[in-house]
């Protein structure tokens, strides 16, 4: 009974913390007299990113890895690497950036992103000694390196 009670406890702490970001976002956003564009520009940026980054620690906490540096070390390299290419084109076109260039942006990172995470998650799986050329033949002929 006890682990139930604990799982609603965090679930709605949870749901909580969600509610305030979001509201505290969307004041940020009316304060700033931004578009409404934006709000969903970093809701969906933190969407993509915050279900990378629990993909790649849950792999972390559940599967045995002979290195867990590559899984953690390519999330925020490509979450660095997402904020500085999003704050250069900010920085450059920020009146005139709408709708449909941060949805390009974003649906071009979206594959990057998880294939990129897909490769050091691959790469920190097997247990012998491999190059990274061979983790990417294992992928192009679907065969176990372990």
């Amino acid at each position: 009974m006890r682990p139930i009670i604990g799982d609603r406890i965090a679930l709605v702490s949870t749901g909580l913390a969600v509610t305030v970001v979001l509201v505290s976002l969307q004041w940020l956003v009316f304060y700033e007299e931004l578009s409404d564009e934006w709000f969903l520009m970093i809701v969906f940026t933190a969407f993509l990113f915050g279900a990378s980054g629990y993909m790649c620690f849950s792999w972390l906490r559940k599967e045995r890895l002979s290195r867990t540096w590559p899984l953690a070390v390519t999330f925020f390299g490509l979450l660095t690497l997402h904020a500085g290419i999003v704050g250069s084109i900010i920085r450059l076109f920020h009146p005139r950036w709408r709708g449909p260039g941060w949805m390009f942006l974003l649906l071009v990172e979206i594959p990057i992103v998880v294939i990129t995470l897909e490769l050091a998650h691959d790469y920190s799986k097997p247990r012998k000694r491999v190059s990274f050329l061979e983790v990417i033949r294992s992928i192009r002929d679907r065969r176990d390196l372990s």
